[in-house]
């Protein structure tokens, strides 16, 4: 038992250590000046942005080895049972129940319009940004520029991104140089890449501007409007704890959550849902690594929905578990009746 104490101590410090000396001993790279000339030559050709205006905002840019350690080591691959005990918090609980009374007209309207439940929404701000009060600490141009020249493993991606930065701070005229996001480069309140924001975000207080840094209304209608349109359906399951009589079968555990099987097709191989569901409801089997054990799941496709959002299980779990956690600390705290299904939304 002190053996299993001390290695549970010793191997997070030794690995924190490690980065430590890592990034202690990164070298700057040589900036890739050929790479970031093709990048504005491309956005003045395509976006007819002023040459020497971009060059100029494009010297700000600074490499950022945070940001690059970052994303080799994401807090997502942590086990499930970490990961929860991070999310689901009295913290997050009982401030999703105290924002939901903040916010109450403006998510009762949200739901109604995009049929999205208030809980899951307030689930997603809680995560991303607690509630608008975390939402970033790296300049927004230097970490995306440091994944769109430094990351050639994903350098693609993030040179997309940094494309709809620069095009979404022009349009909304925005202070490029000093808006602060994540290190993979999320911004506001609900964390929308710039992609993201161009595409999803709403404009629900009509002052002809979409704030998701400071407004949290149409912070609120944003997420709804993204969920929606990946696919997400009111009053529809999330996920139900799986029964399984027997060996698992490894076949059918999906990594990525796509629903392919019916509840009748999971139950020819001994695979039930907890609770009674349709036969015929589309459904995957999915399987939760906690440090020393696996839980099972059977997810629909609004658990899918929030994936889109972040694309790993751990993200969509903790979204739908804190969104129930925070609707029964509401109905409690409203003294109304809480829900204890687990394929209930909220």
């Amino acid at each position: 038992m002190k053996q299993k104490i001390l290695q549970t101590i010793l191997f997070p410090l030794l690995f924190l250590f490690s980065i430590t000396v890592l990034a202690n001993n990164t070298k700057i790279p040589p900036r890739p000046t050929k790479k970031i000339n093709a990048f504005i030559q491309h956005m003045v050709k395509k976006y007819n942005f002023n040459r020497k205006e971009l060059t100029a905002l494009m010297q700000h840019a600074k490499y950022n080895p945070k940001v690059i350690r970052s994303i080799t080591y994401p807090f997502e691959k942590k086990p499930w049972n970490f990961y929860r005990r991070f999310f689901l918090t009295k913290e997050r609980i009982e401030g999703g129940a105290k924002y939901w009374e903040q916010h109450l007209k403006t998510l009762n309207a949200v739901k109604k319009e995009y049929g999205v439940n208030p809980a899951v929404i307030i689930a997603i701000i809680a995560i991303e940004s607690k509630f608008g009060k975390h939402a970033g600490t790296y300049n927004e141009l230097s970490a995306l520029s440091t994944l769109a020249f430094y990351y050639p493993k994903r350098s693609k991606f993030f040179k997309k991104e940094l494309i709809h930065f620069l095009l979404l701070t022009r349009k909304e005229k925005l202070p490029t140089l000093e808006i602060r996001g994540s290190y993979a480069g999320a911004l506001g309140i609900p964390q929308f890449m710039p992609s993201s924001y161009r595409h999803y975000a709403v404009d629900y207080t009509k002052n002809q501007s979409i704030d998701l840094m400071k407004n949290h209304d149409d912070a609120i209608a944003s997420i709804a409007n993204y969920l929606k349109r990946s696919g997400w359906k009111l009053n529809q399951p999330v996920a139900v704890p799986a029964k399984i009589s027997g060996k698992v079968p490894q076949q059918l555990i999906s990594k990525k959550a796509i629903p392919n099987y019916t509840i009748k097709q999971l139950e020819q191989h001994k695979v039930f849902p907890a609770e009674t569901e349709s036969a015929n409801r589309k459904a995957a089997l999915i399987a939760m690594q906690n440090t020393d054990s696996s839980e099972y799941w059977i997810v629909f496709r609004n658990f899918r929905a929030i994936m889109k959002y972040n694309p790993r299980t751990t993200y969509s779990m903790a979204v739908y578990e804190l969104s129930r956690a925070i609707k029964q600390a509401y109905d409690r705290q409203n003294k109304t009746s809480p829900t204890t299904s687990h394929q209930r939304t909220v």
